[in-house]
């Protein structure tokens, strides 16, 4: 339970409208079950402005739920085979799972919030030497897999 009808997916991302109950004026309590893979770290992005890219980088191992808290999101993902798309997702339904490998960029939407906010759950804890931060090594690695 938890996880409602898939909109967009591929081996390297995937979307999901999320499930609740609950009622009008009364709150709705969304869920996510079960989680994909094991959570080893969370993080969250407040106060994030309209026009105010993020992202620009790819991770080696991890995995990533972005969930929408407040507001509109745009998510630029490039796969290592080729594949790019846009997707947008808002809260407070909407998911997109990310997976290793991806080259992301992102951004609060043309329909967001003023003050947006977006939490992640990563499989791996944070380390630096996990990132892929520069573009063509990112593209060499990615041809090497498209040829592996």
């Amino acid at each position: 339970g938890g996880l409602g009808a898939e909109a967009v997916m591929n081996e390297y991302w995937k979307t999901w409208e999320l499930d609740g109950i609950g009622q009008f004026k009364r709150g709705y309590l969304r869920y996510l079950d079960p989680i994909p893979f094991e959570v080893r770290r969370v993080f969250w992005i407040t106060e994030w402005s309209r026009g105010q890219p993020r992202g620009g980088h790819a991770h080696r191992r991890c995995h990533q739920l972005f969930i929408p808290m407040d507001g509109w999101f745009d998510f630029q993902l490039s796969s290592p085979l080729g594949q790019t798309e846009t997707i947008s997702i808002s809260a407070p339904t909407a998911v997109l799972w990310v997976k290793p490998m991806v080259w992301l960029e992102m951004a609060p939407g043309e329909n967001a919030l003023a003050d947006n906010r977006l939490l992640c759950l990563c499989s791996e804890p944070y380390e630096e030497a996990e990132y892929l931060r520069d573009r063509p090594e990112w593209e060499r690695l990615a041809q090497e897999l498209r040829n592996a």
